[in-house]
């Protein structure tokens, strides 16, 4: 085998290696806890460009707000209760 062949197979491999880590690391749960319990939204959170994304209702909820919808103003509003 070439030195570049050897070069262009080794790249390939570190490559392919990285994508399966990648999917394995995403695979795994994402686990909510407040106040050391766990809560289980019916919306698993989800990691999106690298920000986790929540159910604010059910993380709100469990710090003691009350959530509502707005929709005159089309906006989620979290009150301390």
């Amino acid at each position: 085998m070439s030195g570049r062949r050897k070069q262009l197979f080794i790249a390939v491999a570190v490559i392919a290696t990285l994508s399966v880590a990648t999917v394995a690391l995403a695979a795994s749960p994402i686990r909510l806890l407040v106040n050391g319990g766990e809560i289980r939204p019916d919306v698993p959170p989800q990691i999106i460009n690298g920000r986790t994304m929540v159910p604010v209702r059910w993380v709100a909820e469990a710090l003691g707000f009350d959530v509502t919808w707005n929709p005159g103003k089309k906006q989620v509003e979290v009150i301390h209760v």
